[in-house]
């Protein structure tokens, strides 16, 4: 029960920061849609105690809220149901000598906090959880924020004060939307042949981010990104920026929102 209530009481904050946040640019058109959410997707993380190096917890966790405030505004922007709330945040002294890729993270993780299987550690199917890390350790790794599908449809990782987007773009990768076409040079045969045959019946060739006018999607790599994922029912400077048959990841959010949410009733039942 006290859980339902705190659900409900965060969708309300929810719906508050979005009305307060609506973009202001008068490029952007949005489509009109009265979507009322059908799941909250809890956001935990753990943090790399290396960030307090520089940054104390109150500014971690502004931050961290501030990602989780940014990433409802994509979603009530692109008429998605969905929102997410922010979780727990736990600290821990990484070890970083033998990492070298996402999956040397993650076990290095599960060594350090004595556990099996992290994704255990967040059950529920509206679960997510995140690792955040220095810039310096994004030097040394290769990469600001990365999700692999393959490894855990739950976790990803990412760099501390790299851009409010980065969460929603890790976690659109991890609901099956995919970058824009081009990125890696085709896209849908490169997927193919990375991803596990047992999910390609989730890739899907109009989950693709996309440019509308001099700004790119959430989930492109344009210099400018709009708080928005793909749509065609979405312009911005009198351009869609999506096409219903190439580039809807509103839709494959849409699509997984529902996935989700079958998930949590065969889990209450």
């Amino acid at each position: 029960m006290m859980r339902g209530l705190v659900v409900i009481s965060s969708l309300v904050v929810v719906a508050m920061v979005m009305v307060l946040t609506k973009p202001s640019d008068e490029g952007l058109e949005l489509a009109q849609c009265d979507i009322t959410p059908i799941i909250d997707t809890e956001v935990s993380f753990i943090v790399d105690k290396e960030v307090l190096n520089k940054h104390d917890e109150a500014s971690v966790r502004d931050f961290l809220a501030k990602s989780i405030q940014h990433s409802n505004l994509i979603l009530s922007n692109s008429c998605i149901p969905t929102t997410r709330s922010l979780g727990e945040i736990t600290y821990i002294e990484l070890d970083k000598s033998n990492i070298s890729d996402i999956y040397t993270l993650h076990k290095q993780l599960e060594i350090q906090m004595g556990i099996d299987d992290l994704d255990q550690s967040y059950p529920a199917a509206n679960q997510f959880y995140g690792f955040v890390f220095t810039r310096q350790t994004a030097d040394y790794i290769g990469y600001a924020g990365e999700a692999e599908v393959n490894l855990s449809r739950k976790f990803f990782a990412m760099t501390f004060n790299n851009g409010l987007h980065l969460v929603e773009h890790e976690i659109g990768h991890l609901s099956w939307a995919q970058h824009k076409e081009g990125h890696p040079h085709n896209l849908g045969v490169w997927l193919e042949s990375t991803i596990l045959p047992e999910f390609h019946h989730l890739l899907k060739p109009y989950a693709r981010g996309y440019k509308c006018g001099t700004a790119g999607t959430i989930m492109s790599y344009e210099e400018i990104r709009l708080p928005i994922y793909s749509s065609p029912n979405i312009f911005n400077q009198g351009k869609a920026c999506g096409d219903p048959e190439t580039a809807d990841n509103a839709r494959a959010m849409t699509e997984h929102a529902y996935r989700i949410a079958q998930a949590m009733a065969k889990e209450a039942s």
